[in-house]
């Protein structure tokens, strides 16, 4: 939204990209046109951030990393930190105030879980 903002900004070498999972293609698709906003990404019952979002949520809020995010053995495991969904509101409650835009994702049902449900009915 920043006239000045350059999309192009987040740069992700080929090599590394095609050891990604695919939900890092994901979540960087979206960052990277987002990448002034802090992401909370929900998986299961919490929200999540990641590399510099996780570092500020570890500076700001307190947040402590998860063990995989910080394994440097793990490349393919992103610097994360998260917060239960209860507590969400209230995390983005401190960050607004002291000038963090947030944006937040939602987890949604893969094709291939909704496939097994409408197989699972049909049968």
């Amino acid at each position: 939204s920043d006239p000045d903002y350059d999309q192009t900004t987040v740069h992700i070498p080929s090599s590394i990209w095609s050891e990604m999972t695919d939900f890092q293609h994901q979540y960087w698709a979206f960052k990277k046109v987002n990448f002034d906003t802090l992401i909370f990404a929900k998986l299961g019952k919490f929200y999540e951030m990641y590399c510099l979002d996780a570092e500020v949520g570890h500076r700001v809020l307190n947040l402590n990393f998860t063990h995989g995010g910080t394994d440097p053995n793990r490349p393919k495991q992103m610097l994360c930190v998260g917060v239960p969904q209860a507590s969400l509101e209230g995390v983005v409650s401190k960050l607004v105030p002291l000038g963090y835009k947030v944006g937040i994702v939602e987890e949604m049902e893969r094709s291939s879980d909704v496939k097994k449900v409408v197989g699972k009915k049909g049968s």
